[in-house]
């Protein structure tokens, strides 16, 4: 089992994504993230990998989501999703931003940017929140190689 970080950064109601391709995989979007390394803190982790996939300098604000990735073919992942707030006045125009209002975004992994736009809206009130297994069965094929 891995244990992963994910960045939830929000920026006049868009969400923040990196284009990620896996070996053996199709690419897709992603919430900035990736493993916790050996001897890295949760935290430090994740503001590593923030800092190397956008460059930004970040303050971890709050744990979001527990997330369990587990699928037939050898996955298995423990994601940690927190809301971070950019560090400064941050030049975001040559960074990737989803709209949260526009319905139905094209893939984004972890799949969970409808839990996302309804808990902004909610302005976080029933975070932290444990999703469980959200393996989707339908992003079988798109997900194969992922691990």
């Amino acid at each position: 089992m891995r244990v992963k970080v994910r960045a939830v950064v929000i920026e006049r109601r868009r969400l923040l994504v990196v284009p990620e391709r896996r070996t053996g995989a199709h690419s897709h979007m992603a919430l900035p993230g990736g493993r916790v390394a050996d001897r890295e803190t949760v935290t430090e982790a994740l503001l590593r990998e923030l800092r190397e996939e956008t460059r930004l300098e970040a303050t971890p604000e709050r744990l979001l989501y527990i997330a369990e990735v587990t699928a037939p073919h050898r996955l298995q992942d423990v994601n940690l999703i927190f809301l971070v707030t950019p560090q400064g006045t941050p030049d975001l125009s040559d960074l990737l931003f989803v709209d949260l209002a526009d319905g139905a975004p094209p893939l984004i992994l972890p799949p969970i940017v409808p839990e996302i736009a309804v808990d902004l809206a909610n302005q976080w009130q029933n975070t932290p929140r444990w999703l469980g297994n959200i393996w989707d069965e339908s992003l079988s094929a798109r997900q194969a190689g992922l691990d």
